[in-house]
């Protein structure tokens, strides 16, 4: 039988950290708080297709106030669209939709997929703002939004909300505190901020901005900046041209110094005088730990499904793990593990958790039936651990390096917390050598 584990680095893999667009428009055209009596459909909206149990419901888990729009889990199956009341353009052409949501999934994945629609004819044709297969990762609550341009000549819009596959794959998708706007002149945003969570003293980094522009003139007159969490400028680019509701990726270039080494915190910033809503122009802090020259980088596993249970369960108040790892996933031996890096996706941000790690060795190539005597482990670490909101790599410097000598190596985890947590899971891969 093949057993999941989490792998882990040793030491370096590529971090990402991502931040959804938000803006606020000059005109609102629509918008609805799904302020509706719960257990129905909100007034004027229709379901067409599969039969979805979409419905108002007395939750908040999209992130607004109670109720909210809410699909829970069925045994409906096919394609399903929850469809607006007809909304007036009023002549507008560059436009904004602007929600909150949260998707809760399930631990299966039979290619559902969810979507986002607009229509400018009644339903005769539909364009996808969103489009995303659910897989078995959550959607994080969070406030997004879509820049469109409706074709011209369009009088009327209207909006769907889009599930198709099999609707017992998902445990919920919440929704509220919709809007469709039209945006202010000048708006950009900062999205995806990506680079290495444990860059290397003395090599030069390269850490990738995505900006958005959702206003609705075409901008190329700002700069975009990487600060330390202090405050330092680290390093600058000019902007490049981009036009309303398009994308435009940035490089910056940055080479810690040996002062740097350690752990700190990175954020990158656009630099725009004529912005409008410059509370967008920010990234949130993205955590690193800059290494000393001369480290080797050692990744475990291959793969992306998400575990809730190792090495760190949070739906117990407190967990106890042992991961086994096999000599050729290791690949090398005879050097000091000086930190464990784990890939995990949380659906918040969880500060000051206590673990405690211990690492060791043994000849038992399985923990099926038996788990590796703790008093034979040494410990390496014994803190606390900030986990971020959203899909990052969490880098774990080990109080005491430990001497890896090329058996199979046994990482245990001790894990507290105050309260049970849903929405945290860490990404692992299938063992194919230990039976």
């Amino acid at each position: 039988m093949k057993k999941l584990f989490t792998p882990f680095a040793a030491l370096l893999m590529a971090g990402m950290f991502f931040t959804h667009y938000y803006a606020v428009g000059q005109e609102v055209l629509y918008s609805n708080h799904f302020d509706d009596p719960t257990g129905q459909l909100p007034p004027g909206w229709v379901l067409d297709g599969a039969q979805a149990p979409w419905s108002v419901a007395s939750s908040a888990m999209a992130g607004g106030e109670a109720p909210e729009l809410f699909l829970g889990f069925s045994f409906a199956s096919g394609l399903s669209r929850l469809i607006s009341p007809v909304i007036s353009l009023d002549g507008h052409q560059a436009l904004c939709l602007r929600l909150k949501q949260y998707l809760f999934n399930y631990e299966m994945d039979y290619g559902e997929i969810i979507g986002v629609d607009v229509t400018y004819d009644g339903g005769e044709n539909w364009v996808d703002l969103m489009e995303m297969p659910v897989g078995l990762l959550n959607i994080p609550q969070d406030e997004f939004s879509y820049y469109f341009t409706a074709p011209q000549g369009s009088t009327e819009l209207q909006v769907a909300f889009r599930f198709e596959g099999n609707n017992y794959a998902i445990n919920f998708w919440a929704i509220d505190d919709l809007f469709v706007e039209s945006p202010v002149d000048h708006d950009l945003l900062t999205g995806y901020f990506s680079g290495s969570t444990t860059p290397e003293a003395g090599g030069e980094q390269l850490y990738l901005l995505e900006v958005k522009n959702g206003g609705v003139l075409a901008q190329q007159d700002y700069t975009v900046n990487l600060f330390s969490g202090d405050g330092t400028l680290l390093s600058t680019a000019a902007g490049l041209p981009v036009a309303f509701g398009e994308k435009m990726y940035h490089l910056l270039w940055w080479t810690p110094s040996t002062d740097n080494i350690g752990s700190m915190d990175i954020y990158a910033e656009i630099e725009f005088a004529q912005d409008q809503h410059p509370d967008n122009n920010r990234t949130a802090n993205l955590a690193i730990y800059v290494q000393p020259a001369g480290i080797e980088y050692v990744q475990i596993g291959n793969g992306s499904h998400p575990l809730n249970s190792l090495p760190c369960n949070f739906f117990n108040l407190h967990s106890y793990t042992q991961s086994l790892y096999l000599p050729e996933e290791v690949g090398v031996s005879g050097f000091p593990l000086t930190g464990l890096q784990y890939t995990c996706q949380f659906d918040a941000d969880l500060m000051d958790v206590p673990v405690q790690i211990y690492l060791g060795e043994t000849a038992q190539s399985s923990l099926a039936d038996n788990w590796i005597n703790p008093a034979t482990l040494t410990p390496v670490f014994n803190g606390t651990l900030d986990f971020s909101k959203g899909f990052n790599n969490l880098y774990i410097p080990l109080d005491n390096p430990y001497t890896y000598n090329g058996g199979n190596l046994v990482v245990q985890t001790v894990k507290s917390y105050s309260e049970m947590v849903v929405g945290a899971v860490f990404i692992s891969s299938i063992d194919t050598g230990a039976s």
